[in-house]
């Protein structure tokens, strides 16, 4: 049972990474040291079914509880505080460069590590740039429709567990991350955090259905995604790392310039960017919290790893 606890303490670190835009819920699994648990449990979980069950319930628990705590504190302080939240997200983005920099540091970057890094961060900018210049021109976004009964926004729900669960897994990357830079982040908290749907006859199917496949999506996701991580670092180690470099970067851009800082008059029916009337208070908050939450993870990170020696991380090509 002591064991059984640990495990579930150590899940809900992986939990607290799910609903932080900025904190990879893979880079918490190696802080916690629980990372290569989770590999061989996924890895085995078709030939060692029961073993791989026992080992990954806790953690999966403990995720789920924390993730939940997170998902509705988050909710509260977006509505009063889009901008501080923001910066407190931008500057966790930032500060989890370690994670991928000690990957890099020991290789000399040529022509095409570059244009890797390049490459990552124009995907990352231009996702939350291009979708938040849609909405704001042309009034379409799925968010928009994320509380309607068109049927399409079930596949939505799908792919959204499924890209959260891919991402999680990244180190250095968070699903909430991919949520947020695709302006669905706050929609999908929204949907499942406010009690008021849960009591209206015709929220329900959208919210069961929209969980049941969420879940269902990352379940596929987290088991697809760590198999093709293994190997694609075993083969691509350096590149896959230098991608991810550039996406990071890229997504500090994202998170400022996203469908979700766009918000509608109601009055006018006009849209305008959430910056035009934030009070001082505000951005002075979101300066502070910017700074801090990069500092204080870039450290914790740093330190982190310092312990851990000169050894990479568990999933990266063990010939190296």
């Amino acid at each position: 049972m002591k064991k059984w606890w640990l495990d579930f303490l150590k899940g809900t670190t992986i939990g607290f990474a799910i609903p932080i835009p900025g904190v990879s819920g893979g880079t918490m699994a190696v802080l916690s040291g629980i990372f290569d648990k989770i590999i061989d449990a996924v890895s085995n979980f078709k030939t060692h079914f029961k073993e791989s069950f026992k080992t990954l319930l806790p953690i999966a628990l403990g995720a789920l509880t924390m993730a939940i705590i997170g998902f509705i504190g988050i909710k509260k302080g977006f509505d009063y505080a889009p901008f501080a939240l923001s910066a407190l997200f931008g500057g966790l983005v930032l500060g989890s460069l370690p994670t991928v920099t000690r990957e890099l540091k020991a290789n000399a970057l040529d022509f095409w590590g570059v244009f890797r890094i390049i490459v990552g961060f124009i995907v990352a900018a231009g996702v939350g740039i291009a979708s938040s210049l849609i909405f704001y021109y042309y009034g379409f976004s799925i968010a928009e429709y994320m509380a309607s009964d068109v049927w399409w926004i079930y596949p939505v729900f799908l792919a959204a567990g499924f890209i959260g669960a891919v991402a999680s897994v990244i180190p250095g990357i968070s699903g909430s991350m991919i949520m947020y830079l695709m302006g669905l982040y706050v929609p999908l908290v929204s949907l499942f955090t406010t009690w008021s749907n849960w009591g209206e006859a015709a929220y329900l199917p959208l919210i069961l259905g929209g969980a049941a496949l969420i879940v269902i999506g990352a379940l596929a996701g987290f088991v697809v995604a760590n198999l093709w991580m293994k190997s694609l670092l075993s083969k691509r180690h350096d590149q896959t790392y230098q991608t991810i470099f550039g996406f990071i970067l890229g997504s500090l851009v994202s998170m400022f310039a996203n469908p979700q800082m766009i918000r509608t008059d109601e009055a006018t029916l006009t849209k305008y960017w959430v910056y035009a009337n934030r009070p001082t208070g505000e951005w002075i908050v979101g300066v502070i919290l910017f700074v801090g939450a990069a500092v204080l993870l870039f450290c914790l990170t740093t330190k982190a790893y310092r312990k851990k020696g000169p050894k990479k991380l568990p999933n990266e090509n063990e010939g190296e």
